[in-house]
């Protein structure tokens, strides 16, 4: 629920931000535009945006394609609803050179955009970030063996794994264990939606603070380029998730475990 809100806030500012652009694009050119309008063509163009980034298109090609779709878009919308001080349509030049205006103003403004980004993130307003541990977690509620979740288990079956026993097991002394994991989440360059390999390997692990921020499970092994990497710690207090994320953060891609219970409590 605490994501869903963050998430609704964290896009309601840029299209606040977008419109407010919008007009004062339209006020440069001796337009106004209704506020109404500009809410309505930003979040057209949002949709827009996120349907060619889920296509999975690369970053330039992307990118061009969002502008030239802002600028149809501009000039089908911004050109017909509209109306000049006579209260006549705006006509498709003066929307495309609006549009295009603001497309040059959200360039300009690029370092504010960032630095939003920015807050929002440390803030853990991100589709992913408000769910990290923030607190250090007592070794007892992380010692144990995990398994996946039910769509982690899916997630393997799409990619034709052979489903048998997957597991990490973290121990007092330190010492884990995993078994039967795919092998992409410590590959650094690995950013593909294959999961790779599956691999057994072992080591030792620590509680480690990321960004003095969120709390991860550090790992490594003898084995170079093996199992070197973090176990995300996921949810505010106990129970406790781990999450195996690999690719660009902002990709989604994971794989989540969740400890077994009815165990014996460790020593």
């Amino acid at each position: 629920m605490k994501t869903s809100i963050v998430g609704i806030t964290y896009v309601s500012i840029f299209l606040l931000f977008y419109a407010l652009l919008l007009r004062l694009a339209a006020k440069i050119l001796a337009t106004k535009l209704q506020w109404r309008l500009c809410l309505q063509y930003s979040f057209l163009a949002v949709l827009i945006a996120m349907a060619i980034y889920t296509i999975g298109l690369s970053g330039e090609f992307s990118l061009v394609l969002i502008l030239l779709s802002h600028l149809g878009l501009g000039t089908a919308v911004i050109g017909k609803w509209g109306a000049n001080a006579d209260g006549n349509a705006l006509g498709w030049k003066q929307g495309l050179k609006i549009t295009a205006l603001s497309c040059g103003l959200w360039f300009a403004a690029g370092p504010i955009m960032g630095a939003l980004y920015v807050v929002t993130r440390i803030a853990g307003w991100g589709s992913y970030t408000s769910e990290f541990t923030r607190e250090k977690p007592l070794e007892t509620d992380i010692i144990g063996r995990w398994k996946p979740v039910p769509s982690t288990i899916r997630a393997m079956k799409n990619q034709e794994f052979a489903i048998s026993t997957h597991a990490i097991t973290l121990t007092a002394d330190h010492g884990f264990t995993m078994s039967n994991i795919p092998d992409c989440w410590h590959t650094y360059y690995y950013d593909g939606d294959r999961m790779g390999s599956l691999e057994n390997c072992s080591g030792q692990w620590k509680l480690e603070l990321k960004q003095d921020l969120w709390w991860m499970v550090e790992m490594s092994t003898l084995k170079k380029y093996s199992c070197s990497g973090s176990l995300t710690l996921l949810n505010l207090k106990p129970p406790y998730r781990i999450a195996l994320r690999w690719g660009d953060p902002d990709g989604g891609r994971q794989m989540v475990f969740e400890r077994e219970t009815g165990l014996p409590s460790p020593n």
